[in-house]
């Protein structure tokens, strides 16, 4: 049987539905421009009907809100977060590539190739005065100049791969952060959702940041029985309240010849368990900043270097600053090509002879003295020899100790290196310049367009998850109206049912 005032009772239900609801909505309102916030809307339903006086039918008993839901699709989460580790991967690769092209920019008016041109420029002036002290401090100031800026390039390209590493550090340091916060919701939202409720806000914020870290690393993220783990890169770490912690130690060997020291490696801390940098699965900002650091071409320069990844990198671009050099002095000092074999005209540097009739000395050294170790020489240490400088006599431009000053054989011999075809497997010298340039321009050129690409993919994602999750303020407007209407029908309701009890209890004298 029915309470006396039942009707009271539905009416009142009505109004608790109705106010629920129009808080709801102002709650959406709100967070209209939150990022990640997702649109909330109340579970509503009938309440427990009661069967009538005769027993035949049932009379409703109005309505309640059993609960507070949220519009998302976890099929467009796991999309976005599949696609934005590329997104991240390229975003870096851009960045740094544009850097490392600004310092390789062989095609450029003030590239290492203009520093060729003008080495051989101060040949040309002194092939005809080769006895004029004047000319040979010329050259000599123009060689150095030519070796300085090779050696101020392979700084800058090591500062940026130490720079990259530092960026290695602060990345795996967010995805630690990341990780704890994400435990920490984890316990949160079980610790609330014991009851069934659903924590939407703290949901939200828990999307939010595996949106973040999936811009940091490939990650696969699953919830079961209301315990949410996130792997990366194949890897477990968080699994509901637990999270690995991610440490870099420093290398104790060099993977590279070229390498800075300090790069590190990652492991997982508290264990001997370490995170494989170089799987072929691996994405993300990680991945981007690792093949830059790392990337050598599978360039194993006969066995010194250790695999690791193929990508070209800074120590791909050092390795070919190192042949460039290499092979140029080759070239200058015994008159042979990238193969050993000689230069046809080419007489070398230390086959010719000095002012005094002395056998030549190599004209470029990795450090002095009077043998060259080539494989030991790279862009860091390619240097003019220091006793030439101090005793500019000693540039041997003649080809026989009995010659007088005007036999200038060997500098006429150095001119015609420029166009000598087999110098490098590329081609010419201009041709492995330029060659190195546009191979870094076609690799910047791939990254922007990878980057591009993946960032109209991202944002289409990230647009169909808004459609589903974004507030819309003017379709909320309209709920704050009907919600707001169903509110007065509600008072109305309660104030029709008062007048009738008025009128049947205190004026029918019942």
């Amino acid at each position: 049987m029915r309470s006396s005032f039942f009707e009271f009772n539905v009416a009142k239900t009505g109004l608790f539905t109705a106010r629920s609801n129009l808080e709801i909505t102002s709650h959406n309102v709100a967070n209209a421009e939150t990022h990640g916030y997702s649109r909330q809307y109340a579970l509503q339903k009938a309440n427990t009907p009661i069967n009538l006086f005769n027993g035949q039918g049932m009379i409703g008993t109005g309505s309640s809100v059993y609960g507070i839901g949220q519009h998302r699709s976890f099929y467009l989460d796991k999309k976005y977060w599949s696609e934005s580790p590329v997104l991240g991967e390229y975003r870096v690769k851009s960045t740094y590539l544009e850097i490392v092209e600004g310092v390789l920019n062989g095609a450029s008016e003030n590239g290492i190739k203009s520093y060729f041109d003008d080495f051989f420029k101060s040949l040309q002036d002194l092939k005809t005065t080769s006895g004029d002290d004047t000319y040979r401090i010329n050259m000599l100031e123009v060689s150095q100049t030519l070796t300085k800026l090779v050696n101020t390039s392979a700084e800058n390209l090591k500062k940026q791969q130490n720079d990259i590493n530092s960026e290695v550090k602060s990345v795996v340091n967010i995805i630690n952060s990341i990780g704890q916060q994400i435990k920490s919701l984890n316990k949160q939202i079980h610790t609330y959702e014991l009851d069934g409720s659903k924590a939407n806000d703290l949901r939200d914020e828990r999307a939010r940041l595996v949106d973040g870290l999936s811009n940091y690393v490939n990650i696969s993220v699953e919830e079961k029985d209301n315990k949410f783990s996130v792997n990366i890169n194949g890897y477990e770490f968080v699994n509901h309240v637990d999270a690995q912690v991610l440490t870099t130690v420093d290398r104790d060997s060099k993977r590279n010849p070229t390498d800075v020291p300090g790069l590190c490696d990652i492991y997982f801390e508290g264990s001997n368990l370490q995170f494989d940098i170089y799987h072929k699965n691996l994405k993300g900002e990680l991945k981007g900043l690792i093949d830059l650091r790392d990337g050598n071409n599978s360039n194993l320069l006969g066995g010194q270097a250790l695999e690791t990844t193929n990508y070209k990198g800074v120590p791909h671009y050092l390795n070919k600053l190192n042949e460039l050099v290499r092979t140029f002095a080759r070239a200058v000092n015994e008159g042979v090509d990238a193969s050993g074999n000689p230069i046809p005209n080419v007489i070398g540097h230390e086959s010719g002879y000095d002012r005094d009739g002395n056998l030549g000395l190599p004209f470029f050294t990795n450090g002095g003295g009077t043998v060259v170790d080539y494989d030991l020489m790279t862009c860091e240490n390619f240097a003019v020899n220091q006793v030439i400088i101090d005793d500019p006599k000693k540039i041997a431009a003649a080809s026989d100790s009995t010659s007088d000053e005007s036999d200038n054989r060997v500098i006429l011999g150095f001119l015609n290196i420029p166009a000598y075809r087999s110098l490098f497997k590329e081609g010419k010298l201009e041709d492995y310049i330029v060659g190195v340039s546009s191979e870094l321009g076609i690799t910047k050129k791939q990254a922007d367009n990878f980057y591009e690409n993946y960032n109209d993919v991202l944002n289409t994602i990230d647009n169909q998850r808004i459609e589903v999750y974004g507030v819309d303020v003017n379709e909320e407007m309209m709920n704050l109206m009907k919600y707001n209407q169903l509110y007065q029908a509600s008072a109305k309701l309660i104030n029709i049912i008062d007048g009738i009890y008025d009128t049947c209890i205190n004026r029918m004298g019942v």
